[in-house]
C-alpha cells in the first residue's frame, strides 16, 4: 500500500511560495494575512499559532485580532468589514469553530471574496457550485485543495471512478462533490454523512473514499473495497489522543492511503499560504488594470 505524503508535498510548496515572494517582492512584501479568533479554545489557538509559523517562515505577514468569546454576531461582521475596508489587509480568515451562539453563514456572507483566503465566502462558494468544466472560478478552500493537489502529485485519477465522500460540512464535503464531478475530474460522486442508511455498502463499493466525518475507525479493512484509494480528513479525541476516520488496518486491502496525521493537514495549511500569495497577485493586478 502507499502512503500518500501530504507533509513532504506541503514542505516542497512552501519552498515554491518563498521563491515567488522573493521574486514578486515589489507586490508580496506588502501582503498581510489577518486572522480572526474568537474565545480561548485551545485547539482553535494551536491551529493559528501554526499558522502563524507558516506565514513567517515563507515571508509573509500576519496580523491577529483575538475577540471574546461573547462577542454578537453584529460586532464580528464590523470587525470583519473593518478588514474588509483596510487597504494594508491582503487577505483574512476566521478561525473556526465559532462560539454557539454565532450562525456561520451569517458571518460567511460578508467576507469580501477578493481577501477570502480559506476560499469559504458565499460567493466563492456559489462559484464552485456553479462551475462545470473545472478550471477555478475562484479561490479553492484550503482542505478539498489539498486532496487535490496530493492526488495530482501522486497520478491519482478520479476519472470514471466511484468517490465516496463522507461527511457535509463546509470546510471539506460540501465543496468536493461539485469539484470533482466536474469535467476537469469526471468522478461519480456520492455524498454520505452519519445518518446515511448502508454507509459500509457504499464504502465497499466504492473507488475512492474521501472521510471528513469525524469518527474515529469509520472506515476499515472490512468495509472497504480491495484496493481502494482513501483519503482520511477526519479528526476526533479519546482520552487526549487524536484519531482519524481510517483504522490503519486498512493496509491489508487498499492501493493507497492518504493519512492522519500527515496527509491533507500540512498542504491545507500550505494551502491557505498560497490562497494568500494569489490573492495578493490578483489584487496587484486588478490596481494595474485600474490605473
Amino acid at each position: 500500500m502507499r502512503i500518500l505524503n501530504g507533509t513532504k508535498l506541503a514542505e516542497q510548496t512552501k519552498s515554491e511560495l518563498k521563491a515567488i515572494i522573493k521574486k514578486e517582492s515589489e507586490i508580496l512584501d506588502k501582503t498581510v494575512l489577518a486572522i480572526i479568533i474568537i474565545g480561548n479554545d485551545p485547539a482553535s489557538k494551536k491551529y493559528v499559532e501554526l499558522k502563524l509559523s507558516d506565514c513567517k517562515e515563507v515571508g509573509i505577514k500576519t496580523r491577529v485580532l483575538s475577540l471574546p468569546e461573547n462577542i454578537s454576531t453584529q460586532t464580528l461582521i464590523q470587525n470583519i468589514k473593518n478588514l474588509n475596508d483596510d487597504q494594508n489587509i491582503t487577505a483574512l480568515i476566521v478561525q473556526f469553530p465559532l462560539p454557539k451562539h454565532i450562525f456561520i453563514f451569517d458571518i460567511l456572507e460578508f467576507i469580501n471574496p477578493l481577501k477570502d483566503a480559506d476560499g469559504l465566502s458565499l460567493q466563492n462558494l456559489g462559484a464552485n457550485l456553479a462551475n462545470i468544466n473545472g478550471e477555478p472560478l475562484s479561490i479553492l478552500p484550503c482542505t478539498p485543495q489539498a486532496i487535490l493537489d496530493i492526488a495530482e502529485k501522486y497520478k491519482i485519477s478520479f476519472s470514471e471512478k466511484q468517490t465516496l465522500i463522507i461527511g457535509r460540512g463546509l470546510t471539506v464535503g460540501r465543496h468536493l462533490g461539485p469539484i470533482l464531478s466536474n469535467k476537469k475530474y469526471n468522478s461519480t460522486c456520492i455524498m454520505a454523512h452519519s445518518k446515511t442508511k448502508n454507509l459500509n455498502t457504499l464504502i465497499k463499493s466504492s473507488d475512492i473514499v474521501i472521510s471528513a466525518a469525524g469518527s474515529a475507525g469509520i472506515v476499515n479493512k472490512d468495509n472497504i473495497k480491495k484496493d481502494s484509494i482513501l483519503f482520511d480528513v477526519g479528526i476526533s479525541y479519546k482520552n487526549g489522543k487524536l484519531f482519524g476516520d481510517i483504522n490503519p488496518n486498512v493496509k491489508e486491502k487498499a492501493s493507497a492511503l492518504c493519512p492522519n496525521p500527515g496527509g491533507t493537514g500540512p498542504m491545507t495549511r500550505a494551502n491557505l499560504l498560497k490562497n494568500v500569495v494569489n490573492l495578493a497577485i490578483l489584487k496587484s493586478h486588478f490596481f494595474q488594470k485600474m490605473t
